[in-house]
């Protein structure tokens, strides 16, 4: 339940401005695999020569996202969290802080060999847990994923693959492909092969810890730091199960096909496709994130309307439905992510 001070911040600042479609700016990261595809494929941050992510919708003192559309443009992420947390979550939200970091991530060069901690080893080492999910978007033709253990091994097992360098082998390998869902629990040791453009849902979590960085060294010539004790205190040692998700056809719907990608107890990532160009009333009694991967569309609300293109990404407040989207191209697909229900 929110607070009464709370309460009064919301209703003071929803008279000023209501909620509708919000787009942001993208939040752009140059860490050393990143290639040049989030800006020849999207259109993001043309002119630079790296881009390993963008962070489109995030929470955080390290990439704060900024309003670009709207009444509201300039406010950020988290004024929207504190001044209209009712209105931007719906009914049985009380979150504090946006709940999930959503992402671009261009692997030209393999990403390093990691962990994420899960719940209980951050009681110990600190930190923030981090279960993700990665969805494919275009990769090359010999693109891998690296994600869970072959088979189960002892801590002292583990440690002696990392001293040796040889922790890659025992890993499951995919041939990557576009339109894969792999879904990644904390605990699961994984990394993202050289070739992968993938678009990543994730809890709102920064803590990453390395075990392998493939020998390489940054432009300075110098090693990227190891965090092998942490990812220890941190890795699921019996860590076979399957990763890649089954894409699941949901009941029909009047305007989309839609396609369950993964579900889990922090977010729900469906696929919706149409050839429809009818404009189409929908209504979703939560907020939700949409994700343009093909086409374009038209989105209006009662307070505001916004354009979104191929690689956009909107947050669509619970106050901001219903709505109206308009297919303006010939084939319209969206990453649809819900929120977990916390109360």
């Amino acid at each position: 339940m929110l607070c009464k001070k709370t309460m009064k911040l919301e209703s003071k600042h929803s008279l000023k401005s209501p909620l509708y479609p919000l787009l942001f700016d993208p939040i752009l990261k140059d860490y050393l695999w990143g290639g040049t595809n989030i800006a020849t494929v999207f259109g993001k941050g043309s002119g630079q020569s790296c881009i390993a992510e963008s962070w489109e919708i995030s929470d955080r003192e390290e990439g704060q996202s900024v309003i670009s559309n709207g009444p509201l443009a300039g406010k950020t992420l988290a004024h929207l969290v504190k001044n209209y947390n009712a209105s931007l979550f719906g009914p049985g939200y009380t979150f504090q802080s946006f709940p999930l970091l959503i992402k671009i991530i261009d692997a030209q060069k393999p990403l390093s060999i990691q962990v994420h901690p899960t719940p209980a080893a951050c009681l110990s080492l600190g930190g923030e847990p981090k279960t993700e999910c990665w969805h494919i978007l275009e990769c090359s033709g010999q693109a891998k994923v690296y994600a869970g253990l072959k088979t189960a091994m002892t801590k002292q097992s583990a440690s002696l693959l990392m001293q040796k360098g040889e922790f890659s082998s025992h890993l499951h390998t995919f041939e990557a492909r576009p339109s894969q869902t792999y879904f990644i629990p904390s605990g699961t040791v994984h990394a993202i092969g050289a070739g992968c453009l993938l678009f990543e849902v994730q809890q709102n979590s920064n803590t990453t810890y390395r075990l392998d960085d493939w020998g390489r060294v940054d432009k300075h010539g110098k090693s990227r730091e190891l965090h092998q004790e942490k990812a220890l205190a941190s890795m699921a040692f019996q860590n076979t199960m399957a990763i890649i998700q089954d894409k699941i056809t949901l009941a029909p719907h009047p305007y989309f096909t839609r396609n369950l990608l993964t579900t889990n107890e922090f977010f729900h990532l469906e696929e919706w496709s149409t050839t429809k160009t009818t404009p189409y009333h929908y209504s979703e009694n939560q907020c939700h994130i949409l994700f343009c991967k093909e086409g374009e569309a038209l989105l209006r609300s009662a307070f505001g309307e916004c354009l979104i293109k191929k690689g956009q990404t909107v947050l669509m407040p619970y106050a901001s439905t219903p709505t109206v989207l308009k297919n303006l191209g010939e084939k319209l697909t969206f990453l649809h992510i819900s929120l977990p229900r916390n109360s």
